[in-house]
């Protein structure tokens, strides 16, 4: 059973601070100093009584008048300063005692003052030690109690290491009953500096992250045949560990093998963005797990799964490329920048599409006047967590990147993300196929000149190996750098929309939850009133008559023009919609017969 603790000197009846005759003034700087020792590396192993003290005085502080609430910064500094250091012992220690002490403090008396000191020192330490999103998460459980809404939870993709830890320190009466180790638990929300692996991975049973660390390898990553849903269904933060496997490669590949015990080996080709660019894996993974956060799990297309596929795609679609044309045509930034644009492309999105917002005048539609209404909210959305006002010290992945660095990555960003509005689908393909007619041309012109060959055809050539030849050409230079500007922000649309380009399991499983978050919407259409948006009615739209329409008149023609840019895209992609048009003409004619037409 739990001592209680006896008030210290300065706390009288009436609550009001006053100076320990006994020993020294406490204040809120008084207990950082007796406690800075701790942060030391030294060999100790057990506190001494003053820096005990020290921390139940902390608490105590708390609730005074005087330094309600103030706890949180020494907190804060101590944690801090604790990050810095790779003895994870230390860390636990300190955490374990300033949770006991906790815990000792809820102990004390059943009044107003004490209960109002638990609970306001035990919310400084969560949301330090574990983040703001921590703390809401424990608030927002506690009205979770019975066992339908933690089902309920799971199925929704939230963290299983995370429901486990909710579950278990609040089902049974909140801050009374703080474990031990609870701060310590919560804290390691956070990239372990010790493994280099995110909690998520570390929380996986162990087969689970042998399958995930061959299926995140370079080598899988880089297949148009990677199945995303295989890695839904080993993790439910599929978006945090493909992420982290793409941005921070090829540390976390390392992370992930060294953590299975298997042998570490470096793959041929890796951008290794760590040579040239600043790489934080701990503000990377905290990003990435604060955007997969606002993902709808429930939407059965716009998910958190989604967006995982579309950064995996968005890699491949760079390695379909040829690597000596890669490296000369994007630099890291950009690369690095639009992988990381594919990871929020469709941040926050709400099940309908821009149609319905602008029919029902939502308030976001009123916001961005209803033009490319979505797409403008989930860049603001990751450009506020990124560079704005939601940007905080734990996720801040531009934090040593030069002034410049960080406005060519929002540039990139912003482009591709505002790039994937269907509504400007056709008028991208035209302007895409225009310019590269044009660089054909002007790229003959050229060739013919230093060959003196008037016969010369140059319809065969990539558009990116025409592109690496002339870049350094003074005259062309301002017209080649606008088309690779908009290949750049097409490679993000294409990989958005490539469902129908996959493996046919993958076709059928994307066109499945596409068209029930269509009819979804369709149906809150029908109840509002509202002109039902195309390919939303349930009573009209046909599965395989809508796949085949989208493939041959959106699908096609992209890939088609994505294949002159990129032969690897001819050769590998192109095939697969073939296949995929064949196999829904095959269902609409099996269906057909069946009289269900």
């Amino acid at each position: 059973m739990t001592k209680a603790l006896e008030k210290p000197p300065f706390l009288k009846s009436n609550g009001k601070r006053t100076t320990n005759q006994d020993g020294p003034a406490w204040t809120i700087q008084s207990c950082a100093e007796v406690l800075a020792p701790l942060l030391e590396n030294d060999n100790s192993n057990t506190l001494a009584p003053s820096q005990l003290d020290a921390i139940r005085h902390l608490c105590f502080l708390s609730s005074s008048d005087s330094g309600h609430g103030e706890s949180s910064k020494i907190v804060k500094h101590i944690q801090s300063n604790l990050n810095t250091l790779r003895d994870r012992r230390f860390r636990s220690k300190m955490a374990k005692f300033i949770n006991d002490t906790l815990a000792d403090c809820s102990a004390v008396g059943h009044g107003q003052k004490e209960k109002s000191l638990s609970e306001s020192t035990y919310q400084d330490v969560l949301k330090t030690f574990g983040g703001q999103s921590a703390y809401r998460d424990a608030v927002q459980f506690q009205t979770r109690t019975n066992e339908r809404k933690v089902i309920h939870l799971r199925k929704n993709r939230v963290s299983g290491v995370r429901i486990n830890l909710l579950i278990n320190d609040y089902k049974c009466g909140g801050t009374r009953d703080l474990s031990a180790g609870r701060v310590n638990q919560v804290w390691s929300h956070k990239y372990d500096l010790h493994q280099n692996c995110p909690p998520e991975w570390n929380a996986l049973p162990a087969e689970a992250k042998t399958i995930l660390a061959e299926l995140l390898s370079w080598q899988n990553l880089s297949k148009w045949e990677f199945n995303i849903v295989e890695v839904a269904n080993l993790t439910a933060d599929p978006l945090l560990l493909v992420g982290w496997a793409l941005l921070c490669e090829p540390m976390a590949q390392k992370a992930m093998n060294l953590s299975i015990g298997a042998c570490v080996t470096k793959d041929a080709k890796s951008y290794d963005f760590s040579q040239f660019i600043t790489i934080d894996p701990r503000a990377i993974c905290n990003f990435l797990r604060e955007i997969e956060r606002k993902y709808k799990f429930e939407n059965p297309y716009h998910n958190n799964i989604h967006a995982a596929d579309v950064t995996q795609t968005t890699h491949c679609l760079f390695q379909l490329m040829d690597e000596k044309y890669l490296k000369r045509i994007w630099d890291p930034i950009t690369i690095f920048s639009l992988l990381l644009s594919a990871t929020f492309h469709d941040v926050g999105h709400p099940g309908t599409n821009n149609l319905f917002q602008e029919h029902a005048m939502t308030p976001l539609a009123i916001q961005y006047n209803d033009e490319a209404i979505l797409e403008n909210m989930h860049s603001a959305v990751g450009h506020n967590l990124l560079l704005g006002e939601d940007k905080r010290e734990e996720w801040d992945i531009f934090a040593n990147w030069a002034q410049s660095d960080k406005v060519n990555a929002r540039k990139v960003m912003k482009a591709s993300i505002l790039g994937t509005d269907m509504s400007h689908h056709f008028t991208q393909v035209e302007e895409l196929n225009s310019l590269i007619g044009k660089v054909r041309g002007e790229a003959e012109d050229i060739s013919q000149d230093n060959t003196g060959a008037d016969q010369l055809d140059n319809q065969d050539q990539p558009i990116l190996s025409i592109l690496a030849q002339n870049m350094e050409s003074p005259d062309e230079l301002e017209e080649y750098n606008q088309l690779v500007d908009l290949i750049t922000k097409f490679l993000l649309h294409a990989a958005d929309i490539s469902n129908p380009a996959k493996t046919e399991d993958l076709v059928k499983y994307w066109a499945d939850g596409a068209l029930s978050e269509f009819f979804a919407q369709g149906d809150k259409e029908k109840e509002m009133g509202l002109p039902i948006s195309p390919l939303c009615d349930r009573d009209t739209v046909k599965r395989q008559d809508s796949q085949i329409g989208f493939i041959k008149f959106v699908i096609q023609p992209s890939f088609d023009l994505l294949g002159e840019i990129i032969p690897g895209v001819k050769k590998v992609v192109v095939p697969r919609i073939g296949k995929s048009l064949e196999y829904w003409e095959r269902e609409k004619l099996s269906m057909s017969m069946k009289g269900d037409v």
